[in-house]
């Protein structure tokens, strides 16, 4: 073995003596397994925040988004449906209208986002799992279905009985009536059926009411018109394959969307705020680990003698230097790893039992979601390994410094 690994290892393993050195020691260690620990336990907590939206999301939103470049509605037409429905990839089609509109229930109102779809569309979407009172159906015996959310249920005080009362909804008319202030002729009238309510998220529960795309035609006047075309993809193809061959079949005037697309903005706040989280909790390590800095500055000036000896018979400064950086490393990483095996243990008691509680009401997750990914431990890590290199360079290269005749 190296000489200045097995001096490096004497220095470190030296508890007999209870020495500030060997207190600092001991605080160097506890503080750097704690700034680990906390550091690998946030980013977990991220990551399962992360894959926890996205998975709402998932239930909500298709694989893929056709929508107009420009405008919000474009029409369709048989042989541009059929080049869609034929690329490799698309496993099914869905044409969609989805536009504001007020919904009134007996004496409450509220403006709700429809959004009208074909039978086949939450009978083969995620949103199926959803439904926690009602049918799924949209359409049954000819009689037509809304299916609401939970929050829109809950403000408009709607009764799932026996449909006594028909929710209706009112959308502005597209043509110019002139010469009337009669508000009843701006605006077109449906009413339909209460079928089910869903639960998925609460921006979505709030705002959005599922109707039949020919109910959403007849309100809305759109005819042939569509504000967008969802896509579910072949399980066996990627979804990034398809989203590149829907974009060249569409062309220019649309574009095409994937779930990360649609919440960019989102996605990117919250890889900001974990990257940000990631630098502060690291500056917190660098500030634990002063302690080493404190360790190796004191270990230099109690052995000046030893190592004005050990240059006598001949170790060079190179070797000096590696004995107070190894010295440095075994703290940081003993620090490291028992903060990263408690962290390990942390995470893996919040899977399986859920110490701390989400607090939803909603019952969409009970405790609060954490994934732990390799990468995060690599990253750790990393960041360990320059703090220490950062705290450790000054003392050792004093150390290496230390002349003969000055001390013997």
């Amino acid at each position: 073995m190296n000489i200045s690994y097995s001096i490096a290892k004497r220095y470190f393993f030296s508890w007999k003596k209870k020495t500030i050195i060997n207190i600092i020691s001991i605080f160097a260690l506890v503080g750097t397994m704690v700034g680990t620990m906390a550091l690998i336990v946030i980013l977990s907590a991220f990551n399962g925040m992360d894959s926890f939206v996205r998975s709402l999301f998932g239930k909500f939103d298709s694989d893929l988004v056709i929508l107009p470049v420009e405008g919000k509605t474009f029409e369709t037409n048989p042989e541009w449906i059929l080049k869609i429905k034929q690329t490799e990839g698309v496993a099914i089609y869905s044409e969609i209208i989805e536009d504001n509109a007020l919904l009134k229930y007996r004496e409450n109102q509220q403006v709700v986002k429809i959004k009208g779809v074909e039978s086949h569309y939450l009978e083969n979407h995620s949103i199926d799992s959803s439904i926690i009172q009602g049918s799924i159906q949209l359409i049954t015996d000819s009689i037509e279905y809304a299916i609401v959310g939970l929050g829109i249920k809950d403000n408009l005080n709607l009764v799932f009985d026996k449909n006594m009362y028909p929710l209706q909804f009112l959308y502005p008319k597209n043509k110019k009536i002139v010469g009337t202030i009669d508000p009843n002729q701006l605006l077109n009238r449906q009413n339909i059926h209460f079928g089910g309510v869903f639960a998925v998220e609460r921006q979505y529960d709030l705002s959005y009411v599922f109707v039949p795309l020919a109910f959403a035609e007849r309100l809305t006047d759109f005819k042939d018109k569509r504000t967008s075309i969802e896509i579910k993809v072949s399980s066996n193809i990627s979804v990034e394959a398809t989203k590149n061959k829907l974009q060249s079949v569409v062309g220019k005037e649309f574009k095409v969307l994937d779930s990360a697309d649609l919440h960019q903005s989102l996605f990117k706040a919250h890889n900001i705020e974990k990257f940000l989280t990631f630098l502060i909790f690291s500056f917190i390590l660098l500030i634990a680990s002063l302690n080493i800095f404190f360790v190796l500055s004191m270990l230099v000036m109690e052995k000046k003698k030893d190592i004005a000896i050990m240059k006598s018979m001949g170790f060079s400064k190179e070797a000096i230097y590696k004995i107070y950086i190894i010295n440095a490393f075994y703290i940081s990483f003993s620090g490291a790893f028992l903060g990263l095996v408690f962290g390990y243990l942390l995470l893996f008691l919040q899977q399986h039992f859920g110490l701390v509680s989400m607090g939803m009401s909603s019952g969409l997750v009970d405790a609060y979601p954490v994934e732990m990914r390799w990468t995060d431990f690599v990253s750790v890590i990393f960041i360990v390994l320059i703090v220490t290199m950062l705290v450790a360079i000054f003392p050792a290269k004093k150390a290496s410094n230390i002349q003969i005749h000055e001390e013997l």
